[in-house]
């Protein structure tokens, strides 16, 4: 296997993409020899463990094989001067009860199911934004008015109203971001129906980016496992900020775990620590936040946006949280 390159990456870049796939080729390696032994020796509890390391192995190779980031993402309207990622990256949250430390939770972030969302976690958890911050549980109704469910979900990055932007001093919102199935077509990338100007991307209108909900599907079901979301308030879809969730066995039944679907936008995955996860309690504090650097390296943050055009932007994103509406 040999890495795909971009010619309009840095050559650092470049070098770091094909050292990280002969390791990850390696590690792949090793993940299925232990788990032939594990499976030898019936030993089940293990053979997971090694089967779950080997995938995580595959995705990472698979990464490295995308040559172009496969999705237009807004270079330009109210949501252009935010942070993207794209690719993959791995984030660890310390769990702190008390004085005595649960274990850590592993999340991937996933630029290919959400670039901006995943971009303003990633850029989130390098500011330490939520380090310090306790776990809340929030009571929420799930689904359209006719078919409402309660829920109650674990939210973490819970801090006032979100996060203020130190550019601007205002505060920050994230659009309500979906990768759609239509079929006969490739999967697009859309958002709230308020969320993007005409001139959205440099070759896709928001008309275009648009896919009726009727004829269309989220590629991202709350029935995954181990899926995090942003939260967002009550009928404001661009109104996310900071706050994220996942839904343990005990949050809402599964059967109605479809009403979250297109209503919240997932951006990533637990991959270790889902029983810590699970196990979370109001008060619980996340002690310390690490992202990978290989991951930093997809982090795309602000260039060429004007403080002018992101204070307008900003403004206009704030004013359309009370309006938006989900497509």
């Amino acid at each position: 296997l040999q890495p795909a390159f971009d010619p309009e990456q840095s050559t650092i870049l470049t070098i770091t993409k094909a050292e990280r796939c002969e390791v990850m080729i390696e590690n792949l390696r090793d993940e299925i020899i232990q788990l032939i032994i594990a499976t030898n020796v019936f030993n089940k509890t293990l053979a997971l463990e090694k089967q779950q390391d080997a995938l995580l192995a595959l995705g990472y190779i698979g990464e490295l094989l995308v040559k172009e980031f496969p999705y237009k993402v807004p270079s330009r309207g109210t949501f252009a001067y935010l942070p993207r990622l794209l690719g993959r990256a791995k984030v660890v949250f310390r769990i702190k009860r008390g004085n005595n430390i649960l274990g850590d939770i592993t999340i991937i972030a996933d630029g290919y199911t959400a670039p901006i969302s995943a971009g303003c976690f990633i850029d989130l958890c390098v500011r330490n934004f939520y380090t310090g911050l306790p776990v809340k549980d929030e009571r929420k109704r799930f689904g359209p008015t006719s078919e409402y469910v309660p829920g109650t979900v674990n939210v973490l990055g819970s801090y006032k109203e979100g996060f203020y932007d130190p550019l601007t001093a205002k505060l920050r919102t994230i659009p309500l971001e979906i990768i759609r199935l239509e079929k006969g077509s490739p999967p697009k990338l859309t958002y709230a129906a308020t969320g993007l100007s005409e001139s959205s991307t440099t070759d896709m209108s928001a008309q275009e980016s648009f896919i009726p909900y009727v004829t269309s599907k989220p590629l991202l079901t709350f029935d995954t496992p181990g899926l995090v979301a942003f939260n967002h308030p009550d009928r404001k879809a661009n109104g996310a900020s900071a706050e994220f969730f996942g839904l343990s066995p005990e949050s809402m039944e599964a059967d109605s775990r479809y009403l979250l679907d297109g209503e919240y936008a997932p951006f990533g995955y637990i991959v270790r620590g889902y029983d810590i996860f699970n196990s979370l309690q109001p008060g619980d504090v996340i002690e310390s936040t690490t992202v990978d650097g290989f991951g930093l390296m997809n982090l795309v943050k602000l260039k060429k946006s004007s403080f002018g055009e992101v204070v307008q932007g900003t403004e206009a994103a704030s004013k359309m949280t009370s309006s938006s509406s989900l497509i």
